[in-house]
């Protein structure tokens, strides 16, 4: 096994996916206690997960300001940019995790690229100076979330 569990399994994962992540090959081959972030493929036979992503990363327009909400989502420490649109099927799957240890999450995706960070989280981490977050991530992050929206 990849990871001793899932700490955010939230996002649809079936017995398939945790099993896929789990017993992935490309994981297996990180050294234990490495920070995880891979997108993997969804094989045959796997179902779809759910993607709230929008954005140029899966193929649409930026997501314009003006149709976009912040909003706070469950007990994270900041808002994260929203839109009221439906998910869609996603045939790739975002693992993040210590190897060996927690799989922090784990989410569908329609971009072949992990996500970077909400801005939020990534001023704060760099702020506070933790996992290495520096002013680059910082920066990568605001790019990306200026033009890109989950899915309400």
């Amino acid at each position: 096994m990849n990871f001793l569990h899932i700490a955010h399994d939230d996002h649809g994962l079936t017995a398939a996916h945790v099993s896929l992540l789990q017993n992935s090959p490309e994981i297996a081959a990180i050294e234990d206690d490495t920070f995880v972030l891979v997108v993997l493929p969804l094989p045959d036979g796997v179902p779809s997960l759910p993607c709230a992503l929008y954005g140029p990363s899966v193929g649409d327009a930026p997501v314009r300001d003006s149709d976009v909400i912040f909003e706070v989502r469950g007990d994270r420490g900041g808002a994260s940019r929203l839109v009221d649109r439906p998910h869609r099927p996603a045939r790739n799957m975002v693992v993040c995790g210590m190897k060996g240890g927690a799989c922090f999450t784990a989410y569908g995706t329609g971009a072949s690229k992990p996500s970077p960070m909400e801005l939020w989280d990534a001023e704060n981490k760099h702020e506070k100076g933790l996992f290495g977050v520096s002013a680059a991530d910082v920066e990568r992050s605001r790019a990306f979330w200026a033009v890109h929206a989950l899915a309400r």
